[in-house]
Formats: structure tokens, C-alpha cells, sequence
């Protein structure tokens, strides 16, 4: 008889270890076991995005204040002249302005010249602005220093010839009417005009 028509026989059965099957059968019902473990993948499953979206959506609930910051103060300046006036600031190109006042920057000594070919005066407005919120201390005034020889008047108000830096004017913050008046009367206007703290004492 060849070995294909042997009759086949009934193979040995296989039983589990007695000791592995005690010890799984401590643990709970194959079906409860199985059942425990999909819920700890499912709740894993849930738990990934969860996590991921609280570090991607994360805010600043106390942000640094921004820092503290002092306004500068600034002056503007005018030309009230009826007269076509010249004007050139700190070395820069001539300018024939109009009435639209020019702002100049404070903590700077600003060279203004004006010229003429028929004015005998030139009549300015000058603004000394402290802007809103925290200021520097103490008061700010404009300070007008000549570099030639004026005549200068404050509001319709002389205050004297002055010929030189070493004379000056002080406009506290405000509005003015500044009128010069050269000498010669021929000759330009030239000065220094600083926005600044005060050195007029108290």
C-alpha cells in the first residue's frame, strides 16, 4: 500500500498548558479580557487628538505689558508773513512754505533762516506741544536763541534786540505770535529754535 492510501488517523489532541490556562482564567473571561483591552486602544485613540489640539491652541492669558513710553514733546512752526518769505531749516533746501505749520522734532536745536526780498518783519506762529499721557518732568518750554541781530516780539510784546545765542527767549507751552525784525532790516533772519525742559526756575 502505497503511503497517499494510507487511511488517515485521528491526530492527538492538543490541550493547553494547565498552568497558562489556571492563570488566564484568573484574569477574567477570555471575552472580558479581550473586551477590556479594545477600550484601553479606543480611549487611547481619543485621548491623541485631545492632547494634541490643547498644545496647538495654546494662548498667553497674561501678556507682558507694553513698555512704559514717554511722549516727546514738539514744537510747530508758521510763516504769518504777508510777504513771500524764504525759509530753510537746519541747512536743508529753500522753501517758500505756506500757513500750514511744519512740525519740528523736540530735544533738537532747529537752524531756521528767513529771508526776503521786501519783507521788513517776518511774522511767525509758534507751537510748543506737550502731548497727551506721560510727559518729562518738569515743564518744557521753546527756547529761541538769534544768531544775528533782531528785534523780537512775543504777542505784541518787545523783548528787546537781541544779538547773539548768548540771548534768549523762552516760550512756555502754547501758542505765540513771534514777530522778528531784523537789523538791518535788509539782512535774514536767522536762529535757533529748541524744544526743551525749561531752564526758567520757579
Amino acid at each position: 500500500m502505497s503511503e497517499q492510501e494510507k487511511p488517515k488517523g485521528i491526530s492527538n489532541e492538543k490541550l493547553p498548558d494547565p498552568e497558562v490556562a489556571r492563570t488566564e482564567l484568573a484574569g477574567g473571561e477570555p471575552r472580558l479580557r479581550t473586551a477590556a483591552h479594545l477600550k484601553r486602544i479606543l480611549a487611547a485613540s481619543l485621548a491623541a487628538p485631545l492632547v494634541a489640539g490643547v498644545a496647538s491652541c495654546y494662548v498667553v492669558v497674561d501678556p507682558v505689558p507694553p513698555p512704559h513710553v514717554i511722549r516727546q514733546p514738539f514744537g510747530r512752526l508758521a510763516i504769518k508773513s504777508p510777504q513771500s518769505v524764504s525759509l530753510v531749516i537746519n541747512g536743508g533746501k529753500a522753501i517758500i512754505p505756506d500757513e500750514v505749520p511744519i512740525p519740528l522734532a523736540g530735544s533738537v536745536a532747529h537752524s531756521i533762516q528767513l529771508s526776503s526780498s521786501n519783507a521788513t518783519r517776518f511774522v511767525l506762529e509758534i507751537s510748543v506741544v506737550v502731548p497727551a499721557g506721560p510727559a518729562p518732568t518738569g515743564s518744557v518750554s521753546g527756547i529761541l536763541k538769534p544768531l544775528s541781530r533782531m528785534e523780537v516780539l512775543i504777542d505784541g510784546v518787545t523783548k528787546g534786540i537781541l544779538a547773539g545765542p548768548d540771548d534768549l527767549v523762552e516760550l512756555p507751552a502754547g501758542v505765540y505770535t513771534v514777530e522778528l525784525v531784523p537789523l538791518p532790516t535788509s539782512s535774514p533772519a536767522t536762529f535757533t529754535l529748541e524744544i526743551a525742559p525749561s531752564t526758567v526756575k520757579p
